[in-house]
């Protein structure tokens, strides 16, 4: 074992979450408030920012961001996929 290492993992039961490593330019367009969707298997699901975390991945220049989704029939170790909002300050058509 190293320093830092970690022993174990503990995974609850009943909520569902997802963790997705965000380019740090995505982070600030996360709020607890905001509502989000994960879509897994061409389902949309409702979810809400439970934790971001404050490390950055030095390799992949990422901040994980912890979601839970409000439908727990997602199983575990599914990947999905998290939509954003974005906003462009430009001019449209």
């Amino acid at each position: 074992m190293r320093p830092g290492q970690s022993v174990l993992r503990l995974i609850g039961d009943g909520e569902v979450e997802a963790r997705f490593g965000l380019p740090e330019s995505s982070v600030g367009l996360l709020s607890p408030e905001t509502p989000f969707e994960v879509c897994w298997q061409n389902t949309t699901i409702p979810a809400s920012l439970l934790a971001l975390l404050p490390e950055v991945d030095a390799q992949s220049r990422t901040q994980s961001a912890i979601f839970r989704l409000k439908q727990p029939d997602v199983p575990i170790g599914a990947v999905v996929e998290l939509r954003l909002p974005h906003r462009l300050d430009q001019k449209g058509y």
